[in-house]
């Protein structure tokens, strides 16, 4: 779980892509090298090969392919694994930081009575917060 998280974290940062796994991460790692090294190799320089490249697209060679698919994944297996503790401790002591919060919440809009219903000022603001920073990493994730 924690690899694919990794996966998905490196695929939407690098890419703009979702990669759930090596099969999807791997052919877009290779193909920004092959461009990148195409463009840097161009006979007349890097700013007219950048064109040219940007027009017709850099061939990607199978071994290229295939060498860094298996060197991915011989690095980011380990990887993750080694921090799989650490991702699933802080993603699981977040959710229940969440759930303790939203049962607060709860239990203060309700007020003392199960009928009663106290909106306080603090507490919407709060809420509306939450609400505007969900809506802000949608527009970011979104822009990617």
């Amino acid at each position: 779980m924690s690899s694919a998280c990794v996966n998905l974290g490196a695929g939407a940062l690098a890419f703009a892509k979702v990669t759930s796994g090596m099969m999807t991460l791997g052919p877009s790692v290779v193909t920004v090298l092959a461009q990148q090294t195409a463009v840097a190799s161009f006979l007349l320089g890097a700013t007219l090969g950048g064109l040219w490249y940007f027009v017709f697209p850099a061939w990607v060679p199978t071994n290229l392919l295939a060498s860094t698919f298996v060197l991915l994944m011989l690095l980011s297996s380990p990887l993750a694994a080694a921090f799989a503790g650490v991702v699933v401790g802080l993603s699981s002591a977040a959710w229940v930081c969440l759930q303790r919060l939203l049962a607060v919440l709860e239990a203060k809009l309700r007020g003392p009575t199960r009928e009663s219903l106290a909106v306080r000022e603090h507490d919407v603001s709060c809420l509306l917060d939450l609400l505007d920073y969900a809506a802000a990493a949608s527009r970011m994730l979104r822009s990617r």
